[in-house]
């Protein structure tokens, strides 16, 4: 039987899951056409070399983390698209406010609406176990009633 997945364990993989998707290496000129050039950028100013701050480049990702975003991405699948919006937004580090900026809702509506997308993915996932669990406590309150 697989492990009970708590709202916790949901909530880390999602996050993981966009930590992921944010380290997967792009394409080579995974840019639009018309911003595309076989020239670097010119500096006017000699003054200008070596004033850049130092970009650090994440690993990537390893097969296993991809291996679940693939599967955390189908989660996102059993949610309607505002529960989605909400939910990937939450695991991209979104705060409360800049979701309502961007929504337009209520901050105790997000959440309603965040903790029923975590509620349908919890309810998914455990599907096996509850049932399992139902089906245990019926047969042992039947036996408790023979008593």
């Amino acid at each position: 039987m697989n492990p009970v997945w708590t709202i916790e364990d949901i909530h880390y993989r999602l996050v993981e899951a966009a930590d992921t998707l944010r380290r997967l290496p792009m394409p080579k000129n995974s840019r639009p056409q018309e911003l595309r050039a076989g020239w670097p950028d010119m500096v006017y100013e000699w003054s200008a070399y070596g004033y850049s701050p130092a970009q650090l480049r994440q690993s990537p990702p390893s097969p296993e983390h991809i291996s679940n975003l693939d599967e955390t991405l189908g989660w996102l699948h059993w949610l309607d698209r505002e529960q989605r919006m909400i939910v990937w937004a939450r695991a991209n580090g979104w705060t409360w406010r800049k979701i309502n900026e961007w929504d337009c809702r209520s901050t105790p509506t997000l959440r309603k609406c965040c903790e029923e997308g975590y509620s349908v993915i919890y309810r998914k996932l455990n599907k096996d176990f509850l049932e399992w669990q139902i089906r245990w406590l019926s047969g042992n309150t039947a036996a408790l009633m023979r008593r």
